[in-house]
């Protein structure tokens, strides 16, 4: 066998030096080593490229991304340095020199990684036109009134020139026609040119020529005194044009057509008056001239021999009144009687004047002023002859028979036109109101009412309301639960004043000579819902604060004597029949009023009726006469409150049953009805429907009725509550009812045998303060009354509610309700 031998290092020529190769393997060693420790990149790089702007555009770029990161890019830029994550590119609008650049893409996103670079590009369009408005024909210093109409573009230009940044698309320029500072008026040759706007640098032109398109009037007036305070000489012309001067004018900017120039006398001081040459002449204006009329007046004297003196009017108010006295009066309430005289000229006469009222005696009366006046002014209480007419004068079929200089002390030019009357003055008998003020309570707080407090709640009330006298005591305290009272919330003050009426129909039966409720409530706040009354009902529900709780309630009763709101503050519910002009639009009250207490006027246009929303309210002379008109048109359920007592005593109360429930928004809501005697009353027919049912479903009761409007809350609340009597069940027992509004309908069937226990708990929790448990899930509401008084203190739900009582140690009657029927316990609560 061949042996081999390993070549030995001496068989190759050596090529390097052996200690050359072990220093190059050192190097490379090193090398790689420091190959291997170099650290990894950690950040990367985005590249943001823009183009399709004029050179000296800055972009409107935005880069955000990690960590917060936002940076503004205005040109090409790289962003250096970036963590990993995230960024967007945000592209906006660039605005450059009246035009607008976009970009059809307006957000990226870019994941940007360690050691890598990104790149966004940004690619700019010009995305606008230009119109260049060319204007002529206006004086200097004028500057236009242009519109620029498009699509979603609207922009008024005062000047001419470039207008840019119009997005494509066509236009509208519009001229108005202007005034300069002298007055004279400009109308453009086309009201309305269109034009189309392209992306284009190069602006669309387009001419606006205005003309002169008003004449002038001058009015030279001469002969009046300097200071004149009387402008005898008007003005009138088309267009409903009417100025009235005493000096020399000129109207410019005047439509071309004939004007009127009208001149009447002129008082100075007395006994110098001026008299016009001319009492009337036309002027014919035309465009770009000046027409011009002349007014003089002559200075002339009164001549004494020739005063007239004379009894304009007369007329008596008690709250308001128009000149000629229409507004009624009521019958036993103090009355200003006012007479206004009159003169032909100026003077310095200070005459009396005789009154006879009723074929009296007579009273008279000397003038405040050191004249009499030319005109009538009401708005002065010193221009008239005053007394004030005591009550028990103020009675229907009550004349007035006024005499100025009635024992001829005044030379006058006729003596046998000094006298007015007998003038037979509306005195209408209304009578006294009777109101229940109750303290209810919700939510644990009671409304404060306190006999001193009365008055100060019925404070406004008794000074405007077409009404003798109010009537007023105060009811046990009532407590309302299951409802909260809120600025806004209706549903809650809708459900109180609800029950609070219940307890009204509850306390006093269908008796017609019953007292309306003023129930008063404590709320949190201080701005929201006030006071909300039903319209042409008996309830109502005001908050406790004072001063405004006497306009609230003035209001909420309004609101009961059938007065819907009047056209000011922006309420729902108007009266249609307001008459909503002149003095008397937006709610004013269009005539005087007047405050018997504190012996001052209110005027027409400074007061809004009190059925409104706004301040400084009074009552308009509308608004008085028809609550007049109710209150005597409705005696039977506003009866004298000396006669309710006997009234009461007349009986006829029989087996009942309480129906109540209320309607809001259209949705029907039917309470559990309760048994109780009562002098019964069936409700008037309306749009809603009462059916009950015996076991077998069998119809024994159906009635139509009106539910009872809820004012000042907002969407449509309606409640009711009447008294029926059980006999119209013929004998049968009531299993169910069911109530219907409009398309809907709700039931009310027996939750319970009414003989089984109720578990009626009552105890002592607090001074004045019980505490009620019963079974809620078989009777669901229980009527508490006072056992003395008999009045209703609450319509208790939920099973446990503590109750407000109007004296300690005394017995509660609980009357507690399966829905249909109920049933009675007596429990003693200390």
């Amino acid at each position: 066998m061949m042996r081999t031998r390993r070549p030995a290092a001496s068989d190759f020529p050596p090529r390097f030096p052996v200690s050359s190769i072990r220093s190059r393997a050192i190097l490379l060693l090193a090398a790689l080593a420091v190959v291997g420790c170099k650290d990894k990149p950690t950040t990367g790089s985005l590249v943001v490229t823009v183009n399709g702007l004029p050179s000296a555009a800055p972009a409107a770029v935005r880069v955000t991304g990690p960590s917060a990161f936002s940076q503004q890019v205005s040109a090409t830029t790289t962003l250096d340095g970036l963590p990993p994550g995230e960024y967007t590119v945000r592209v906006e609008t660039v605005h450059f020199t009246d035009a607008l650049y976009t970009s059809q893409t307006t957000s990226e996103k870019h994941t940007v990684t360690a050691g890598h670079t990104e790149s966004s590009t940004v690619a700019y369009e010009l995305a606008s036109g230009m119109v260049d408005i060319h204007v002529s024909g206006l004086p200097s210093g004028t500057a236009p009134s242009l519109v620029i109409l498009g699509p979603g573009f609207n922009r008024t230009v005062l000047t001419d020139g470039i207008v840019g940044e119009l997005p494509p698309g066509t236009y509208e320029l519009r001229a108005d026609t202007l005034a300069n500072a002298d007055g004279d008026r400009f109308g453009a040759e086309q009201l309305s040119q269109p034009f189309t706007v392209s992306a284009s640098l190069t602006p669309v032109v387009m001419s606006v020529v205005y003309a002169l398109s008003s004449g002038s009037l001058t009015i030279n007036v001469a002969g009046l005194p300097a200071g004149l305070s009387a402008t005898p000489v008007t003005v009138t012309g088309p267009g409903s044009f009417s100025r009235n001067l005493s000096v020399t004018t000129t109207y410019r900017g005047l439509a071309a057509g004939t004007y009127t120039v009208s001149a009447v006398k002129a008082t100075g001081l007395c006994p110098n008056y001026y008299l016009p040459d001319v009492a009337s002449q036309a002027a014919s204006v035309s465009i770009g001239t000046t027409a011009g009329a002349s007014v003089t007046f002559a200075e002339n004297q009164i001549v004494a021999a020739n005063l007239n003196l004379k009894v304009d009017q007369v007329h008596l108010v008690q709250v308001v009144q128009d000149y000629n006295g229409g507004t009624p009066l009521v019958a036993g309430k103090p009355a200003l009687l006012r007479v206004f005289g009159l003169a032909n000229q100026c003077n310095f006469a200070t005459p009396k004047v005789r009154i006879t009222i009723s074929g009296g005696s007579p009273i008279d009366r000397m003038v405040a002023e050191g004249s009499v006046r030319e005109a009538p002014d009401q708005g002065t209480l010193q221009s008239s002859w005053n007394a004030i007419v005591p009550g028990e004068i103020v009675q229907p079929g009550m004349t007035v028979t006024a005499v100025i200089d009635p024992d001829n002390a005044i030379a006058e030019a006729n003596e046998a036109d000094n006298s007015l009357g007998p003038k037979t003055i509306d005195v209408r008998t209304v009578p006294t109101v009777g109101l229940r003020f109750v303290p209810v309570t919700v939510a644990g707080a009671t409304g404060n009412v306190s006999a001193d407090r009365v008055d100060d709640l019925l404070a406004l009330s008794r000074k405007i309301h077409p009404v003798l006298a109010y009537d007023a005591d105060i009811a046990a305290p009532f407590t309302a639960t299951g409802a909260a009272l809120t600025a806004n919330d209706g549903d809650g003050w809708g459900r109180v004043l609800g029950d609070l009426e219940t307890k009204r129909v509850a306390d006093q039966g269908s008796n017609p000579t019953a007292r309306y409720y003023v129930g008063i409530v404590k709320v949190s706040y201080n701005s929201g819902i006030a006071g909300i009354g039903f319209v042409g009902g008996k309830s109502t529900l005001n908050w406790d604060y004072i001063p405004s709780a006497s306009e609230v309630i003035a209001h909420e009763l309004g609101h009961n004597y059938g007065r819907n709101h009047t056209p000011c503050g922006n309420p729902s519910g108007i009266d249609t029949q307001y008459p909503n002009s002149g003095a008397y639009a937006n709610g004013f009250i269009g005539q005087f009023g007047y405050d018997l207490a504190s012996e001052l006027l209110k005027p027409p246009t400074q007061f809004s009726d009190i059925m409104g929303y706004c301040s400084t309210k009074w009552i308009s002379d509308y608004t008085y006469f028809f609550m007049m008109q109710w209150i005597t048109t409705h005696a039977a359920s506003l009866p004298d409150v000396a006669s309710a007592a006997q009234s009461a005593k007349v009986g006829g109360e029989v087996p009942s049953l309480l129906v109540w429930g209320r309607i809001v928004n259209g949705q029907p809501v039917l309470e559990p009805a309760f048994e109780l005697n009562a002098r019964p009353q069936l409700p008037q027919p309306g749009a809603n429907r009462l059916v009950g049912t015996d076991d077998s479903g069998a119809e024994i009761l159906s009635l139509s009725f009106a539910a009872n409007r809820i004012a000042d809350l907002p969407g449509d609340h309606q409640s009711f509550a009447f008294v029926i009597p059980v006999s119209l069940l013929r004998g049968r027992s009531l299993a169910e009812l069911a109530l219907t509004s409009g398309s809907r309908t709700v039931r009310s069937r027996a939750s319970g045998e009414i003989g089984a226990d109720a578990q009626t708990v009552v105890t002592q929790v607090g001074p004045r303060l019980a505490r009620v448990q019963w079974d809620a899930a078989k009777f669901p509401v229980v009527m508490v009354r006072d056992v003395v008084s008999g009045q209703v203190i609450a319509f208790a739900r939920g099973g446990d509610a503590s109750i407000v009582t109007s004296d300690t140690g005394r017995d509660l009657e609980l009357v507690y309700s399966n829905r249909v029927q109920s049933a009675r316990v007596v429990r003693r609560w200390r």
